[in-house]
């Protein structure tokens, strides 16, 4: 049945263009995961099946061609990666959804293309990481600090995006695991083996900021030590990624930094 259903497909592929185009259209889903299933299913298939990205739908191959070569992929749903790409006109998978990652990380070895992953530290290369001088790496780590959270300095495109937050997602979930809650929700057999897994990850910051030195808002934060011009862009970040935190907090912190810019304190209430 299966040397049937494979051999068919390719017919259609080969033969039937136009009915080959909607099966994909209405099945795309189930073939991405039956296609891990079976080899000969995959290389039939791995260059005409679609993947979610923040665009629209698109074949890896064309991913590739509008990535200068490589894909890159958001790891998770916590992440301001795609207000990102999106600004870059670039696209980003969504490596979350139903058998995308494992779709993805086989084409790419079988095609030997590079895979970026948002959140495992293979994004460093997307940035133009900066040294900066120990006095003003001090002040951009003060100005720009959140809880759990690294603050890298970088230049990148667009000019006009202040900053981008990543989460991390093998700190998190080592956070999740190892924190004394998991154990009402999680079987003591499994946690058990799944804190084996968790134990070989370093402690790290569950986010990545990295703070655009190219912005002007950022250029004139560091100069001037503005900590409302500072809260601006954190607050910016945490609010076009979905990381798990205070909506309203970051809310109010970008209304109380605009305010305090655009109604700067008098000498009397100093």
């Amino acid at each position: 049945l299966r040397e049937t259903l494979i051999q068919g497909l390719r017919r259609l592929a080969e033969e039937d263009r136009e009915a080959w185009a909607m099966l994909r259209l209405r099945h795309n889903e189930a073939l991405l995961g039956a296609s891990l299933a079976d080899p000969r299913l995959f290389e039939v298939l791995k260059d005409c099946l679609t993947v979610p990205t923040n665009q629209e739908p698109m074949t890896l191959p064309e991913i590739r061609d509008r990535s200068e070569g490589r894909l890159v992929q958001a790891t998770g749903v916590a992440s301001s990666g795609s207000v990102w790409f999106r600004s870059l006109s670039a696209p980003l998978i969504s490596g979350h959804r139903f058998g995308v990652a494992p779709f993805v990380a086989r084409w790419a070895r079988e095609e030997a293309v590079e895979v970026v992953r948002l959140g495992d530290g293979s994004e460093q290369q997307l940035f133009e990481l900066v040294d900066l001088e120990p006095e003003a790496s001090a002040a951009l780590r003060t100005l720009f600090a959140r809880p759990q959270t690294a603050v890298l300095p970088a230049r990148f495109a667009p000019h006009t995006l202040p900053a981008v937050l990543l989460e991390d997602a093998e700190a998190r979930l080592k956070q999740v695991l190892e924190d004394d809650a998991a154990s009402a929700r999680i079987a003591h057999g499994i946690l058990s083996l799944a804190r084996d897994v968790t134990r070989a990850i370093e402690e790290r910051p569950v986010f990545r900021l990295y703070v655009n030195l190219d912005h002007p808002l950022v250029e004139r934060a560091l100069q001037a030590r503005d900590p409302s011009l500072a809260a601006w862009v954190t607050s910016f970040a945490e609010l076009t990624s979905s990381v798990d935190g205070d909506l309203g907090a970051a809310l109010a912190t970008q209304l109380a930094s605009m305010q305090s810019l655009l109604c700067p304190p008098s000498k009397e209430d100093r």
